[in-house]
């Protein structure tokens, strides 16, 4: 029971970590397409 809940714990603190950096990952392009596309409308 208790390596199971350490198990648990860590998958979830890989997927919290893995979401956060897919969300920073995405807001990253988002600026630079936005940063990019203002710059060619300019």
């Amino acid at each position: 029971m208790n390596s199971i809940s350490i198990s648990a714990v860590l998958l979830a603190a890989i997927v919290l970590f893995a979401s956060v950096f897919v969300v920073a990952l995405a807001s990253s392009l988002l600026l630079k397409k936005n940063a990019v596309w203002e710059s060619a409308t300019r």
